[in-house]
């Protein structure tokens, strides 16, 4: 059957070699998640003030009111806006340590809540969700 099939120009199927990152839906919304946060932690919602709680909860809503595809318009290596999305290396991250049941293939990421402050999280493409690390109020984690 193969080489009668090659003789009429029909290829077999090949199957590739590593399957393809699956990719949030164009329309879906980005969904949060504190499953890794620390409760306790230096970096928690808890060590912030009232006015920079209001920031984070300003950067949540943003956050949730885009598609992923949009908050990665708002990354770039010198023209960022709005939530300045950036991705960074285990190495550029300082004071903090990824959580141990979080797969290393998962990039962290950075938004911006405001001047100063940062979240940062790892974005799950199959689930469609943010899962929130760390609220960096002070530039910690990857100082200027």
């Amino acid at each position: 059957m193969g080489k009668r099939n090659r003789r009429r120009g029909i290829n077999p199927p090949t199957l590739p070699d590593q399957p393809p990152i699956p990719q949030a839906r164009p329309s879906r919304r980005v969904s949060v998640s504190f499953r890794y946060t620390e409760p306790r932690g230096k970096f928690c919602l808890n060590q912030c003030g009232r006015h920079e709680v209001k920031g984070y909860e300003s950067c949540l809503q943003k956050l949730t009111d885009r598609t992923w595809a949009e908050i990665l318009e708002t990354g770039g290596k010198h023209k960022k806006t709005g939530l300045a999305y950036t991705k960074y290396r285990d190495s550029d991250l300082h004071k903090v340590r990824r959580p141990s049941d979080l797969s290393k293939e998962l990039a962290i990421s950075a938004v911006r809540a405001s001047e100063k402050a940062r979240l940062f999280g790892v974005y799950v493409y199959d689930e469609g969700v943010y899962y929130v690390l760390w609220f960096d109020r002070n530039h910690e984690i990857v100082p200027c």
